[in-house]
Protein backbone atom coordinates (compact mmCIF):
# COMPACT_ATOMS: atom_id res chain seq x y z
CA UNK A 1 0.00 0.00 0.00
CA UNK A 2 2.98 2.59 0.51
CA UNK A 3 3.28 2.34 -2.99
CA UNK A 4 -0.13 3.37 -3.90
CA UNK A 5 -0.24 6.41 -1.44
CA UNK A 6 0.98 8.96 -4.48
CA UNK A 7 -2.52 7.93 -6.35
CA UNK A 8 -4.35 8.86 -2.53
CA UNK A 9 -4.58 12.25 -4.22
CA UNK A 10 -6.43 11.85 -6.85
CA UNK A 11 -10.63 10.83 -5.64
CA UNK A 12 -10.67 9.27 -9.54
CA UNK A 13 -7.77 6.91 -8.75
CA UNK A 14 -8.92 6.01 -5.24
CA UNK A 15 -12.46 5.06 -6.61
CA UNK A 16 -10.64 3.10 -8.90
CA UNK A 17 -8.02 1.46 -6.16
CA UNK A 18 -11.09 0.80 -4.15
CA UNK A 19 -14.01 -0.94 -6.55
CA UNK A 20 -10.88 -3.37 -7.75
CA UNK A 21 -10.17 -4.15 -4.23
CA UNK A 22 -13.52 -4.92 -2.93
CA UNK A 23 -14.20 -6.66 -6.39
CA UNK A 24 -11.27 -9.55 -5.63
CA UNK A 25 -12.24 -9.71 -2.00
CA UNK A 26 -16.29 -10.34 -2.87
CA UNK A 27 -14.87 -12.89 -5.50
CA UNK A 28 -12.39 -14.68 -3.10
CA UNK A 29 -15.34 -14.50 -0.47
CA UNK A 30 -17.83 -16.51 -2.92
CA UNK A 31 -15.41 -18.34 -5.48
CA UNK A 32 -11.59 -18.30 -3.59
CA UNK A 33 -10.23 -16.80 -7.33
CA UNK A 34 -9.63 -13.26 -8.00
CA UNK A 35 -11.72 -13.64 -11.45
CA UNK A 36 -14.87 -14.63 -10.29
CA UNK A 37 -17.24 -17.81 -11.50
CA UNK A 38 -15.24 -17.85 -14.44
CA UNK A 39 -11.47 -17.80 -13.36
CA UNK A 40 -10.75 -21.65 -12.82
CA UNK A 41 -6.97 -20.39 -10.84
CA UNK A 42 -8.16 -21.47 -6.71
CA UNK A 43 -5.84 -19.18 -5.19
CA UNK A 44 -3.94 -19.44 -1.93
CA UNK A 45 -5.76 -19.14 1.59
CA UNK A 46 -3.10 -16.06 2.17
CA UNK A 47 -4.61 -13.97 -0.97
CA UNK A 48 -7.89 -13.21 1.27
CA UNK A 49 -5.90 -12.55 4.29
CA UNK A 50 -4.10 -9.96 2.28
CA UNK A 51 -6.41 -8.39 0.81
CA UNK A 52 -8.25 -8.07 3.83
CA UNK A 53 -5.28 -6.18 5.22
CA UNK A 54 -4.94 -4.19 1.94
CA UNK A 55 -8.74 -3.37 2.61
CA UNK A 56 -7.97 -2.15 5.79
CA UNK A 57 -5.19 -0.22 4.91
CA UNK A 58 -7.59 1.53 1.88
CA UNK A 59 -10.20 2.60 4.54
CA UNK A 60 -7.18 3.75 6.61
CA UNK A 61 -5.73 5.83 4.29
CA UNK A 62 -9.18 7.87 3.11
CA UNK A 63 -10.30 7.97 7.19
CA UNK A 64 -13.05 5.80 7.02
CA UNK A 65 -11.51 4.17 10.59
CA UNK A 66 -15.19 2.14 10.65
CA UNK A 67 -14.80 -0.01 7.46
CA UNK A 68 -11.07 -0.16 8.17
CA UNK A 69 -11.44 -1.85 11.70
CA UNK A 70 -14.22 -4.41 9.93
CA UNK A 71 -11.51 -5.93 7.19
CA UNK A 72 -8.68 -5.57 9.90
CA UNK A 73 -10.97 -7.59 12.40
CA UNK A 74 -11.74 -10.16 10.03
CA UNK A 75 -8.02 -10.46 8.99
CA UNK A 76 -7.48 -11.35 12.78
CA UNK A 77 -10.44 -13.83 12.87
CA UNK A 78 -8.68 -15.48 9.90
CA UNK A 79 -5.18 -15.33 11.12
CA UNK A 80 -4.71 -14.23 14.67
CA UNK A 81 -1.28 -15.17 14.52
CA UNK A 82 0.06 -12.27 12.13
CA UNK A 83 1.54 -9.38 13.60
CA UNK A 84 1.12 -6.99 10.95
CA UNK A 85 -2.64 -7.31 11.61
CA UNK A 86 -2.15 -5.81 14.98
CA UNK A 87 0.26 -3.02 13.99
CA UNK A 88 -2.13 -1.93 11.62
CA UNK A 89 -4.88 -2.50 14.18
CA UNK A 90 -3.15 -0.33 16.53
CA UNK A 91 -2.68 2.73 13.86
CA UNK A 92 -6.38 2.54 12.97
CA UNK A 93 -7.31 3.23 16.72
CA UNK A 94 -4.34 5.58 17.33
CA UNK A 95 -5.40 7.29 13.68
CA UNK A 96 -9.34 7.76 15.69
CA UNK A 97 -7.84 8.68 19.04
CA UNK A 98 -7.46 5.81 21.09
CA UNK A 99 -3.80 5.70 21.90
CA UNK A 100 -3.58 3.81 24.74
CA UNK A 101 -5.19 0.50 23.11
CA UNK A 102 -2.83 1.07 20.13
CA UNK A 103 -0.32 0.89 22.22
CA UNK A 104 -1.44 -1.89 24.03
CA UNK A 105 -2.44 -3.91 19.93
CA UNK A 106 1.90 -2.89 19.10
CA UNK A 107 2.44 -4.59 22.30
CA UNK A 108 0.20 -7.86 21.78
CA UNK A 109 1.73 -8.23 17.90
CA UNK A 110 5.52 -7.90 19.71
CA UNK A 111 4.60 -10.66 22.15
CA UNK A 112 4.11 -12.78 18.65
CA UNK A 113 7.70 -12.45 17.82
CA UNK A 114 9.81 -10.57 20.76
CA UNK A 115 13.23 -11.36 18.38
CA UNK A 116 11.48 -8.52 15.96
CA UNK A 117 13.95 -5.57 16.63
CA UNK A 118 12.03 -3.29 14.75
CA UNK A 119 9.08 -3.91 16.39
CA UNK A 120 10.79 -3.71 19.49
CA UNK A 121 12.04 -0.59 19.22
CA UNK A 122 8.46 0.46 18.25
CA UNK A 123 7.36 -0.45 20.80
CA UNK A 124 9.65 1.23 23.22
CA UNK A 125 8.65 4.40 22.14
Amino acid sequence: MTDLKELYFDPAKVACIEAQLLKWHASMDEFNTLGGAEDEEEQDPTVILWLKIFVAQHYLFVRDLDKALVYINQGIEHTPTHIDLYLIKAQILQKGGDWKRGQELYEEGRMLDQADRALNALSAK
